[in-house]
């Protein structure tokens, strides 16, 4: 339920039955987490997402994993906060993966951040084509 209402754009109606599942004492499981951070990165709720991404360790007792990271790195370029995100992604303690890079590379394009964008590593976007074409369209905003 916590991914359908995030996929329709109902962050509220994601929080709230995260927050009634707590009240039942369920606890939430990776999954739940991924979907509370895609609802509140397509909703701009920094403050929430980053709350949760901190409560994953420090309340559930749970690991965060590369894929919390990717969205938490989201999240946070979403927000133009891509200075933070690009730290994030130095910081975790997992190899970046081409998704992190790809995620930092979508918000370097967002916010026109040519400077930023060009200083990702080639090699950390892999095979794929999407990212290049990322990159590419970054460049020709400038």
């Amino acid at each position: 339920m916590l991914a359908a209402y995030a996929q329709r754009g109902q962050t509220l109606a994601a929080l709230d039955l995260f927050k009634l599942l707590n009240l039942h004492g369920q606890d939430p499981d990776e999954v739940s987490f991924l979907a509370l951070f895609s609802a509140c990165s397509h909703a701009g709720l920094l403050r929430d997402g980053h709350c949760y991404f901190v409560s994953i360790t420090h309340d559930y007792g749970q690991r965060l994993t590369i894929d919390h990271y990717v969205c938490m790195i989201d999240l946070l370029c979403r927000a133009g906060r891509l200075a933070h995100a690009e730290e994030l992604l130095h910081a975790m303690p997992f190899s970046p993966s081409s998704t992190a890079w790809t995620a930092l590379l979508n918000g370097c394009e967002m916010h026109r951040d040519v400077e930023r964008a060009r200083g990702i590593p080639g090699r950390a976007l892999g095979d794929d084509h999407g990212p290049y074409v990322l990159l590419s369209n970054t460049m020709l905003v400038s």
